[in-house]
């Protein structure tokens, strides 16, 4: 296991929505290989962290995304290098009949009136998701595991972000890179500062400081829907320059 840093060349603006993470994008890809969502987390290659979680309410045996919840990877989210422009993206929303879709969802509510230009679509509509695209100079990311592995999984994805069924996301090149880093590589840059969401109680445990830092509430673990959000330390920005990539990946 090593440090290593991921440079990722676009063709097309990515939709990011609002943050991309070198786990969740590994996660993905494995699941889209083996077809199960443990073997798939069991397969990362990456080192990883299991916070306290003795805190934690007990949980039912029938539910068991907290215990993959419990396992933060050493890996950044996907850093835009800037200047990185955005635009704003609508799209018609897929949906489909008798589940995702019914008729009270695309009628307008009760007692609105629909302006006399669209009557003659009759009383529903379109339902359309808003997304920001961005078109940066690349996307970075960095962290610790088998930096091989982690390149073999990147080498055959066409795309990444959202909608990249539509051509958004679309991958030029991928470099993945070893460097010599901390141990905290991944969690924390190389200049002190959250390289992700990171649990404080954790931010603390691997030495970071709270002066200056970023804070929310985020969710941390697998599956991202399953996970209770935890107050952590987070990125200041998703685009950062390329002087501040250099600081954070001490490159």
């Amino acid at each position: 296991m090593s440090a290593f840093i991921v440079r990722i060349a676009l063709n097309t603006p990515v939709i990011m929505n609002p943050v991309l993470t070198l786990d969740g994008l590994l996660a993905r890809l494995a699941f889209d290989r083996l077809g199960d969502a443990e073997a798939a987390l069991a397969s990362l290659p990456l080192e990883c962290v299991r916070p306290d979680i003795s805190s934690l309410p007990e949980q039912e045996p029938a539910q068991p995304a907290p215990l993959r919840s419990a396992l933060i990877h050493k890996a950044s989210i996907l850093f835009a290098e800037g200047p990185a422009p955005e635009a704003k993206v609508n799209m018609v929303r897929l949906a489909r009949p008798g589940k995702t879709l019914t008729a009270d969802m695309i009628r307008p509510g009760r007692g609105k009136k629909i302006p006399n230009i669209l009557t003659h679509r009759g009383e529903f509509k379109n339902l359309l998701d808003n997304y920001t695209a961005r078109m940066p100079m690349a996307l970075w990311a960095f962290g610790r595991g088998d930096a091989d592995a982690v390149r073999a999984a990147l080498e055959g994805v066409k795309a990444i972000g959202k909608k990249r069924a539509q051509g958004w996301g679309e991958i030029a090149e991928v470099e993945v890179d070893r460097i010599e880093a901390p141990e905290a590589f991944g969690l924390m840059t190389a200049d002190g500062k959250p390289a992700r969401a990171v649990p404080i109680a954790l931010w603390e445990e691997i030495g970071g400081s709270l002066d200056g830092i970023t804070t929310t509430m985020a969710m941390t673990g697998f599956p991202r829907w399953a996970c209770e959000p935890e107050f952590c330390a987070v990125p200041a920005s998703v685009v950062v320059s390329r002087a501040a990539l250099r600081s954070m990946m001490a490159c």
